[in-house]
């Protein structure tokens, strides 16, 4: 998962996967489905990414 580059509205990649876990945990369905699919088909990108963002929250 990343920032989509031509709409220049996220600054990197980390903000991304923020906003989508952020969306996810205020019960978007939208973003939920989002998380889940990468979870069944990139169970590594989608671990990467929820360690970062609960590192990040921690720190």
């Amino acid at each position: 998962m990343q920032k989509l580059d031509e709409c220049d509205r996220l600054r990197d990649d980390l903000e991304a996967w923020r906003l989508v876990v952020d969306y996810a945990n205020s019960g978007s369905e939208y973003h939920q489905k989002a998380l889940q699919f990468l979870a069944d088909h990139n169970p590594l990108e989608h671990r990467c990414i929820i360690d970062t963002i609960n590192k990040k929250a921690v720190a």
